[in-house]
């Protein structure tokens, strides 16, 4: 008995090494810079591939219907502007199957949000490539493939329906600082709060 508990607890240790070195890889593989989505004008956009004097990619993921990602819009686009002419490049991704390019850019306009930053993935090849779970969150993505952050944009909802009346931390302003200054981010994850990506249907 001893020993059967002995290899099995060895198995299990290897397994765990195993599971964390896996983990490890998969990080480490960053994201696949050939997805090809479009945008709202119908034109093919490649947003994991980083372009030469690009710093990185910068994808806030989207519904139309979630207040939490409208209330965002004013945030977004501030951001977009602050920091579109320092070398990243801005994405607006729509992740809602049913939502059309002419629904998207109506949406664009509402909210004054940038149409040319707006792309759609309805087959969430985006959304898997880069572990999305909740709209809104960002993911910036350097020209090696490595997701530099993921999470919120900043701290102002701390839960759902528990929102401050201002943010405390800028996690998103504060990721792409330390990238320009050459420095490694902080805090790489953050626990965005928003609404469920939508499940696609069998088709």
């Amino acid at each position: 008995m001893r020993l059967r508990s002995l290899c099995e607890f060895v198995g299990l240790a290897v397994l765990a090494v195993v599971m964390v070195g896996c983990a490890s890889d998969v990080e480490a593989s960053g994201s696949d810079r050939s997805i090809a989505v479009m945008d709202v004008h119908g034109r093919v956009r490649l947003p994991l591939e980083i372009t030469a004097g690009t710093q990185a990619s910068v994808l806030v993921f989207v519904t139309t219907d979630c207040p939490i990602a409208n209330a965002y819009a004013p945030e977004i686009s501030a951001i977009a502007r602050a920091y579109e002419q320092r070398g990243f490049e801005f994405f607006v991704v729509h992740v809602d199957p049913d939502v059309s390019a002419d629904d998207a850019r109506r949406h664009a306009g509402e909210y004054e949000l940038d149409p040319g930053f707006v792309i759609l993935d309805p087959q969430h090849d985006l959304v898997r490539a880069l572990g999305i779970t909740i709209t809104p969150e960002v993911a910036v993505v350097l020209s090696d493939g490595t997701i530099a952050y993921r999470g919120r944009i900043d701290d102002q909802w701390a839960d759902l329906g528990k929102k401050r009346r201002a943010a405390r931390k800028q996690d998103l302003r504060a990721a792409l600082d330390a990238i320009l200054a050459g420095r490694s981010v902080g805090e790489t994850r953050t626990r965005a709060i928003g609404c469920s990506i939508p499940i696609l249907s069998e088709r």
